[in-house]
């Protein structure tokens, strides 16, 4: 992977995590190391409007889903689950990359709960924190 992405961490890496450690908006990395300090890796390519940060509440269960829907139709899901790897737990922080058509190509954001309930709500609906939108859940 290293000849691709360019990220080498010395060591045995355990687990890893996404978050936005500068508040910048962007995706970074986070790795935990086996017997070692963890290996933090800041994204900075910029291009913050490529991607959209939605954050869900601290009580929010694992299996809840996320689907961002595009206005062209494409859609994108993640589940939140439960740890990220050894000894490690991501935030609820999810970014959705959006390619050149930025924030203006979502059409809505839907969240599943595990009971099934649901919701959906358009961007301009959710509450922004920088870069990132927060979205509450009933």
């Amino acid at each position: 992977m290293a000849d691709r992405s360019g990220i080498v961490v010395a060591g045995a890496a355990t687990s890893l995590t996404t978050a936005d450690l500068n508040r910048d908006g962007l995706p970074d990395l986070f790795f935990g190391v086996n017997a070692a300090a963890q290996a933090p890796f800041e994204h900075t390519g910029g291009q913050a409007e490529r991607f959209l940060g939605l954050r869900l509440p601290v009580r929010t269960q694992p299996g809840t889903r996320l689907t961002v829907t595009r206005k062209d139709g494409g859609r994108q899901l993640i589940e939140l689950h439960a740890g990220g790897g050894y000894l490690s737990q991501s935030p609820g922080l999810f970014f959705f990359g959006l390619g050149t058509g930025g924030l203006e190509s979502v059409k809505e954001i839907s969240v599943r709960l595990p009971d099934g309930k649901s919701i959906r709500r358009a961007l301009s609906q959710l509450e922004p924190s920088g870069r990132v939108f927060r979205v509450n859940l009933p």
